[in-house]
């Protein structure tokens, strides 16, 4: 019998303020940098509703797309791209993507928060196969994809020397990491800055 205080649960819970956390932090960053917030195209958002879209224009009409989770597949399949899915088992979904349509390139960002042991370490290691999969979804959108990985917490950053080999591996497969304790400010000023 489980009880909401399993290390699942609250490893559940911590990342998914984590994320909140990291996606207000990009908006902040994104409207520090001169972006606004305005509607998104008819052709982005029809047929399939994004839940979770904020469209970005900034005054020289630099264009950015924001999305959470599913919205990346329905993004992908409002703009004619899907024939990927035949490919995979079950689809991926990032816990922000970053489409800037100014420069045709697309960021996922993944975010894992860790203060104890636990399965952010296994999940790190799946670096490779998320860029495999997310190349295919890029490859028919004609964008060039990043991945880009927001790691926090104190298990991370005091075990710094552990986490070495998987960071070095991550950096050479072309990731991007950003490590950080608990404020993501820093490290979405540097996401903002690599994606404009």
């Amino acid at each position: 019998m489980s009880n909401n205080r399993s290390g699942g649960n609250r490893a559940t819970a911590s990342g998914a303020e984590m994320e909140s956390k990291v996606m207000s932090a990009v908006v902040l960053e994104l409207k520090r940098q001169g972006f606004k917030v305005v509607s998104t195209p008819t052709k982005i958002s029809i047929p399939s509703k994004l839940k979770s879209a904020l469209f970005f224009e900034d005054p020289n009409n630099c264009q950015i797309l924001l999305l959470k989770g599913k919205d990346l597949h329905k993004f992908a399949g409002n703009m004619g791209a899907g024939t990927y899915q035949a490919k995979f088992q079950k689809e991926l979904h990032p816990d922000l993507a970053l489409v800037n349509l100014s420069r045709n390139a697309l960021t996922i960002l993944e975010v894992k928060n860790q203060n104890g042991a636990g399965s952010v370490d296994e999940k790190l290691q799946t670096n490779h196969f998320k860029q495999y999969y997310y190349q295919h979804i890029a490859a028919e959108l004609g964008l060039e994809l990043q991945l880009y990985w927001f790691l926090a917490g104190l298990h991370i950053s005091k075990h710094s020397s552990k986490y070495e080999a998987i960071l070095e591996y991550m950096n050479r497969t072309g990731a991007i990491t950003e490590v950080f304790v608990s404020n993501p400010q820093v490290a979405a000023k540097r996401l903002v800055e690599f994606i404009v």
